[in-house]
């Protein structure tokens, strides 16, 4: 149990959570490994049922575009965490496909239980949508990504836009823009 706390004291978001909430997160991982590589999750089709830390191994993940061609590739390695993103942005879908590398072990965490901490620790909340908005500046990373739900759909958008008090939400200029501009382009003018 000690290991699993000084684990995840080292990754991203996880050390912003209060000390007594680790231990709780802790004790509910299930550690997974996987022998050989073998790919785990395709793009937009794979229901993630959590997110993964990596604690050995690593994941190679990448996109699949039109001509299925691997494109914008990035290693998940040791201390790092999968699937947050398409889990509370995605209606819980693969974001990218991914590759696990022989003898990968991972802590995972069920999605339930990630979503009680985005619910209950802001910042933690806020690191993954923040990934995800830096992410969509970058034009091809915007045209890979598959069109998104509807907001509703996505997990906490309605919870948060009507359980908040009106003094809470902040208020901005409204941004207007052609119906055919890019999505990277619409995120970096609100950002």
């Amino acid at each position: 149990m000690t290991d699993r706390l000084a684990f995840l004291r080292t990754v991203e978001p996880f050390h912003l959570l209060p000390p007594e909430v680790l231990e709780e997160v802790a004790a509910l991982l299930q550690e997974v490994t996987h022998p050989r590589e073998a790919l785990i999750y395709r793009q937009g089709e794979t229901k993630l049922r959590g997110v993964d830390l990596i604690i050995a191994g690593a994941y190679d993940t990448f996109f699949y575009d039109g001509q299925q061609q691997r494109r914008l590739p990035e290693v998940y390695g040791p201390g790092e965490c999968y699937g947050g993103v398409s889990v509370l942005l995605n209606k819980k879908r693969s974001l990218r496909t991914v590759q696990a590398r022989a003898g990968t072990r991972v802590f995972f965490l069920h999605r339930t239980d990630f979503r009680s901490l985005c619910l209950g620790y802001d910042a933690f909340f806020q690191y993954f949508t923040s990934r995800y908005g830096r992410l969509m500046l970058d034009e091809e990373y915007a045209q890979l990504v598959p069109a998104g739900p509807q907001a509703p759909q996505n997990f906490i958008a309605a919870d948060e836009l009507y359980s908040r008090r009106m003094a809470a939400v902040e208020l901005r200029p409204v941004l207007a823009c052609a119906g055919s501009t890019p999505t990277h382009e619409v995120a970096r003018r609100m950002a």
